[in-house]
């Protein structure tokens, strides 16, 4: 398989699956916003900022938390789609497996590396957004290597 044909479908499976999980990004921040914000001021007080300083810089955070939650999950996604992507295509005649068993083995290195962190390194007392938000994102996006999958064997060459 060419590697520019991963490319080709890793980015477009990013920007599609990106834009998805932006907006579910984007309502689980704007779910939890009052709170993350407290946060955020709390811990900038702490770190022996002025509170009028801090309450400003949350007032700036405050327009903008929502939207770069959505560019940010744009771009994560369409950068490591498209390096999956090229990595799939690298990989994918010598794989001796039907287009669902190697898009489950990228599942599983998602996995390993959207997971793994989160569970080693724990923040307590941070807001987190509703299960259903989480849960919708971790679909999206172990979901997205199996769709990645299924275009390069049908569209690959």
């Amino acid at each position: 398989m060419k590697l520019s044909a991963g490319a080709k479908w890793g980015a477009l499976t990013g920007l599609v699956f990106g834009l998805l999980s932006g907006v579910v990004e984007y309502l689980a921040v704007e779910s939890i916003k009052p709170q993350l914000l407290e946060s955020m001021y709390r811990k900038i007080v702490e770190s022996g900022t002025p509170p009028e300083v801090a309450r400003q810089a949350v007032q700036l955070a405050a327009g903008n938390l929502g939207v770069w939650a959505l560019v940010g999950s744009v771009l994560g996604n369409l950068i490591v789609l498209t390096i999956v992507g090229l990595i799939m295509a690298a990989v994918w005649d010598r794989l001796k497996l039907p287009w669902y068993g190697k898009g489950a083995i990228f599942t599983l290195a998602l996995l390993l590396i959207y997971v793994l962190p989160g569970v080693l390194i724990r923040t307590p007392n941070e807001p987190a957004p509703p299960a259903m938000y989480q849960i919708l994102g971790a679909v999206l996006t172990f979901a997205s290597p199996l769709v990645l999958a299924w275009l390069l064997e049908r569209r690959g060459g």
